[in-house]
């Protein structure tokens, strides 16, 4: 797995990670 890829799969991951946030936040309020 070329470095490139992993760094697209890391800010996949994150962009995941935060959208999922929001919406925990969002529904807490």
């Amino acid at each position: 797995m070329p470095p490139s890829r992993f760094c697209d799969v890391a800010a996949t991951l994150l962009l995941l990670l935060l959208a999922l946030a929001l919406e925990v936040v969002t529904g807490a309020n």
